[in-house]
């Protein structure tokens, strides 16, 4: 079927020929031709795999391909600069990078299954290491290949919450779908700290795609009752990898079928059944060679152990102030906390970062560009707020799913974690097309504006108190080590 890559399709082959060209001349200019080469190799196949699969869609567009490569370069110049860091910048070479705190520990995990070299180290879930074992057998040991596989991976998420976006748009909106899925694609590509995270030796990208994945399924059987093979496939291979490299988050796959399944339990318990058992099976054998899980000491609290996984640096003392000992307070009190807890998680990191007199790297630089996600935050608390509650005017119970997954996070783990609601971020996107499109449309123009004041307001003040208060405890600190260097 003809779409618009016949149109534009000169025009797309010398951009996607311009992000190859730049990515080989960055590898150049600060690595050794071998080494530029690999990397350039390796990240070209990571993005042109998913480009390919999203121009053979029915739901591609030229806007949708440039958003995609927007996402591609901007990811593979951080994992460029991450590399170079670990490696070349430090002296060592791509076989064996300086990494610290997680990175790390996958890193020597991963080496040990390869080759027994290091000793085992503590590591809860094999998944990641695994699958960076088998790609160091095929092309040889590198922190290459697993971080251009995390650049494909979470630009395939992309394609996939887009995927998800047209199924629950479908009927709503008057916006073709290709329309539906270039705007997704522009505000996935906005989300800074989510693909800073991919261009690190973490399992995030993993995740991403994993969540992408049942939220597409979810969304098909919210809106048709039924699952064909390919949303089974999806779920299936949704559940699988989350089983192997985060198997505690299946809990949260449990919740979003129960919810979709209440909003027509007549017709979709059949597929919901089938569903629920798929993720048990998968939270068994996940936990089965799972050298740690969490869970149960989430659920019937381990309050020491919990304080000990989830401890507050010194930059957020001034949080821990105020939660107290949270994780052992009973759990009604941390309801009571629940608007604190989901506040926080809701804008950390901050936006702004302190130079501590190293300078400031790319990575960590993008790491707080969070304005894309405050937008996207915005407009779907606006879709909960006004529209949701209105039968028939919204996207459907789906949209309940993320919500809960947001609030059960914050309530458990206190807010201390940004990294783990990431996957979430992304189940976002749909309702905030939603509502873009909707303004679009002449609907909710005046009650949107005057919400847009209200949270630009809210925010802003939020944000210029906690910088304050962040900044004046950190200069407090530093005069109080300064006065003891002093011998006062």
């Amino acid at each position: 079927m003809k779409n618009e890559f016949d149109k534009y399709g000169i025009v797309m082959h010398c951009l996607e020929l311009a992000v190859v060209v730049a990515i080989m001349v960055v590898a150049l200019s600060v690595f050794a031709t071998g080494d530029a080469l690999q990397v350039a190799a390796a990240f070209t196949f990571a993005i042109a795999l998913p480009v390919l699969v999203f121009r053979r869609s029915r739901h591609y567009s030229a806007w949708g391909e440039l958003f995609l490569l927007v996402a591609a370069i901007v990811m593979t110049m951080m994992a460029i600069s991450h590399i170079w860091m670990v490696t070349e910048g430090v002296g060592r070479p791509l076989s064996l990078p300086l990494l610290q705190s997680d990175d790390n520990r996958y890193f020597n995990c991963a080496m040990y299954y390869y080759d027994g070299s290091v000793p085992e180290p503590k590591n809860s879930f094999p998944g990641f290491p695994l699958i960076m074992m088998v790609l160091w057998k095929m092309f040889g040991v590198s922190i290459v290949w697993p971080l251009a596989m995390n650049v494909m991976l979470t630009l395939l998420a992309f394609y996939y919450t887009g995927k998800t976006a047209i199924t629950l748009l479908e009927g709503k909106t008057n916006a073709r779908v290709t329309t539906v899925m270039w705007l997704t694609l522009l505000m996935c590509c906005g989300l800074m700290f989510l693909m800073s995270q991919s261009a690190r030796l973490l399992k995030e990208a993993l995740s991403y795609i994993s969540i992408a994945l049942v939220g597409y399924a979810l969304a098909l059987l919210a809106r048709r009752s039924r699952l064909q093979w390919g949303g089974y496939a999806a779920f299936v291979v949704g559940c699988l990898i989350m089983a192997v490299v985060r198997t505690t988050y299946i809990h949260f796959f449990f919740v979003g079928v129960i919810i979709v399944a209440l909003g027509n339990i007549k017709l979709r318990w059949r597929p919901a059944s089938a569903m629920l058992a798929i993720a048990v099976l998968a939270f068994v054998g996940g936990s089965s060679i799972a050298y740690y899980i969490i869970s149960p000491h989430v659920f019937f609290t381990r309050a020491d152990l919990m304080n000990r996984s989830f401890a507050i640096d010194g930059m957020q003392q001034p949080y821990l102030l105020l939660i107290s000992d949270y994780f052992s307070k009973p759990f009604y009190e941390r309801v009571f906390y629940l608007p604190l807890t989901m506040s926080v998680q809701y804008i950390i990191p901050f936006p702004w970062v302190y130079d501590k007199g190293e300078g400031v790297n790319l990575l960590e630089l993008f790491t707080r560009m969070r304005w894309m996600w405050y937008a996207v935050g915005g407009m779907s608390l606006y879709y909960y707020l006004f529209i949701s509650w209105h039968r028939g005017e919204g996207i459907g119970v789906w949209a309940l799913w993320p919500a809960a997954v947001f609030a059960i996070v914050a309530l458990l783990i206190g807010g201390t974690v940004s990294r783990y609601i990431l996957p979430v971020e992304l189940l976002f996107v749909p309702q905030a097309t939603f509502v873009i499109l909707k303004l679009r449309e002449g609907y909710y123009r005046k009650s949107f504006v005057m919400w847009s004041i209200f949270y630009v307001v809210v925010l802003t003040s939020t944000l210029l108190v906690c910088h304050n208060v962040q900044t004046s405890y950190l200069n407090n600190l530093e005069d109080y080590y300064r006065r003891i260097e002093a011998g006062q």
